[in-house]
């Protein structure tokens, strides 16, 4: 005899409208940023964070999202500012690790 989905107790469940998931926005936005990323912006944001750059271009292609939101408002923020970059020299980048 099969049963079907009315049998057994009631349960409870919190009555959240799904609908307006405040994380949609800023995934929206992260999104829309990476879409204007270059290979040469994905290799200076790995640098940057010290991540893999196959980790970027995992973000432009929308298959992952940063573990942390942090990071995501940072890539939002350096694709409006218009992709700002710094140089650093060999010397400068010894002179850091001391």
């Amino acid at each position: 005899m099969a049963l079907g989905s009315k049998v057994g107790r009631p349960y409870q469940v919190a009555d959240i409208e799904m609908v307006h998931d405040p994380d949609l926005v800023l995934y929206d936005q992260f999104y829309d940023a990476c879409s204007q990323l270059r290979y040469s912006d994905t290799v200076a944001l790995a640098r940057a964070f010290g991540i893999g750059v196959r980790t970027v271009r995992n973000w432009k292609a929308g298959a992952t999202f940063p573990t942390r939101r942090g990071i995501a408002s940072l890539v939002i923020i350096w694709v409006t500012n218009g992709k700002p970059r710094k140089l650093v020299t060999q010397a400068g980048a010894a002179a850091s690790m001391l």
